[in-house]
């Protein structure tokens, strides 16, 4: 499948599953949506969007003029850079620490053990 894609050429990354089955009638749209979903694919194409979209902003910077004030194109430079903009997100467990007094039974337990030292406190706290 590979191979028919990039025989389509750069038009190829516009195209969703259907109109790739309708270009390469040999594979179905739910095997081209497949194809598209592979992660090594999804990859491509969202280093392809980014590279274009970074493209287009510096065409389009590079069209500027001091004087212009067109609301339309400041706002399309704006959506442009905001989307070329890549802050990952940070993802995975959370951790909050908080001190939970023990209660009569738990402070005379066997199997605890309190700690003499605040072990939240750091060198900068003192």
């Amino acid at each position: 499948m590979l191979y028919e894609y990039d025989a389509i050429g750069h038009e190829a990354v516009f195209l969703n599953h259907y109109d790739l089955s309708a270009r390469v009638a040999k594979y179905t749209p739910a095997q081209w949506r497949e194809f598209l979903m592979d992660s090594r694919v999804l990859e491509f194409l969202s280093e392809e969007q980014t590279l274009m979209q970074q493209t287009n902003l510096r065409k389009l910077l590079k069209g500027l003029d001091g004087n212009t004030r067109s609301t339309g194109q400041a706002q399309l430079i704006n959506t442009l850079l905001g989307t070329t903009t890549t802050t990952k997100k940070k993802d995975g467990p959370i951790f909050i620490y908080s001190y939970v007094p023990l209660n009569e039974e738990e402070q005379h337990a066997p199997n605890t053990s309190t700690l003499k030292i605040n072990p939240f406190k750091t060198n900068s706290d003192e």
